[in-house]
């Protein structure tokens, strides 16, 4: 049902959250595309998974920059 799909979707956000969290952002940001699968109109899922993303990339390119 849709209630089960965002229940399952918030617990993927909430993992995600953890992974960043702890600066496991690759993690989060699987965390983040399987909660958008799961309930693609939560806008706040975007930008978490935009974020993570980012950091992703950073420090892809500069490992020393935290």
């Amino acid at each position: 049902s849709e209630t089960e799909r965002q229940v399952l979707a918030n617990r993927e956000k909430e993992k995600g959250n953890e992974s960043f969290q702890t600066g496991n952002y690759s993690e989060a940001l699987m965390y983040y595309c399987r909660s958008i699968e799961l309930n693609p109109k939560a806008a706040a899922v975007y930008n978490n998974r935009a974020l993570a993303g980012t950091c992703t990339m950073t420090l892809t390119i500069d490992k020393e920059f935290w």
